[in-house]
């Protein structure tokens, strides 16, 4: 049964081995839509990084969008995976996203109501039900508010003045 709770969004680092990996260069040259950093360039895939939704079982959290089949991409928090992809940063889904907008849509239903289909893509997100296979997908429409995950990350690590300085090119502090 589906469950909101398990789902966090999660900042993702490349490390220089994420590169030069020869399992992830296979990886990609077949599916190279499994690529977390496609929109990125390498610097700022390890500078960055990139926010997404990530399924918690037990401490492993696993990527379900850029996995190849189930379970193929997993992350502990703080430490490199096998293809050189570190998670850095975890938040709960529910901490950007309302928990009280959850609605679950039958993709079988869907396809066939042209509706049904627009209506579902003005919200924030929604969670997307396969009868066939008894899978539940979350499906994300409002991107922009990931960001703030990444935001939030840098600034807890740097401080609020640092963060306004660097980031926002912001000096907090009067002038004398």
């Amino acid at each position: 049964m589906f469950n909101v709770d398990d789902y966090y969004l999660g900042l993702i680092f490349a490390t220089p081995s994420y590169f030069e990996n020869k399992l992830n260069y296979n990886r990609l040259l077949n599916y190279p839509e499994s690529n977390p950093f496609e929109c990125l360039t390498k610097e700022q895939s390890m500078i960055i990084g990139n926010v997404i939704l990530l399924k918690k079982e037990g401490d492993t959290y696993y990527d379900e969008e850029y996995s190849i089949f189930p379970k193929e991409i997993s992350y502990t928090l703080n430490k490199p995976n096998r293809l050189g992809i570190t998670l850095g940063y975890v938040k709960p889904f529910c901490e950007y996203y309302n928990k009280s907008e959850e609605e679950i849509f039958l993709q079988e239903e869907i396809i066939f109501d042209d509706e049904l289909f627009v209506n579902i893509l003005n919200k924030p997100w929604y969670v997307l039900y396969y009868g066939n296979s008894g899978d539940y997908y979350i499906v994300v429409n409002d991107v922009d508010t990931m960001d703030n995950v990444r935001n939030d990350f840098f600034r807890e690590l740097l401080g609020e003045e640092d963060f306004n300085k660097i980031v926002n090119h912001k000096n907090l502090q009067k002038k004398k």
